[in-house]
């Protein structure tokens, strides 16, 4: 028999996002890098919203529309930038379309780790070298 224990929402998103860097460091289990660092960067954007801050989606999405809004001249839509943003690791956590995805897995989870890493440090600021490993790596395959 278990068990029970309690366990914060900070804790899982934590052990989700540790999990989702270490399976990109070692290229061992992309699709469910993707899977838990969307639900890692999930439930620490909404943390971060609950401290009237903004999370890392938003600050993209606003950096999205000012530059639609300069190219265009019109006023952008944000909840089609944010289900762009969104699209694959929704697809990857529900039926969506229900059809076969292409996807550069790698750039996914880089982008899923990043605004989970980003939204983590709005809520505890600091230096974590399990962050600098994933920016290094991340910055090597992206250039």
């Amino acid at each position: 028999m278990t068990d029970i224990i309690e366990v914060s929402k900070v804790d899982i998103a934590t052990a989700q996002l540790d999990t989702a860097i270490r399976f990109y460091l070692d290229k061992s289990n992309m699709i469910s890098a993707i899977t838990l660092a969307g639900a890692a960067e999930e439930i620490l954007g909404k943390l971060v919203k609950q401290q009237d801050k903004s999370n890392a989606l938003e600050d993209i999405i606003e950096i999205l529309c000012y530059i639609h809004k300069e190219v265009f001249e019109n006023e952008p839509n944000p909840k089609k930038y944010a289900m762009a943003r969104n699209g694959i690791r929704n697809e990857f956590k529900h039926l969506c379309s229900g059809k076969s995805l292409e996807v550069n897995l790698d750039i996914e989870a880089g982008k899923l780790i990043d605004r989970a890493i980003n939204n983590y440090q709005k809520l505890f600021p600091g230096v974590y070298q399990r962050f600098n490993e994933f920016n290094r790596e991340w910055l090597k395959r992206r250039t």
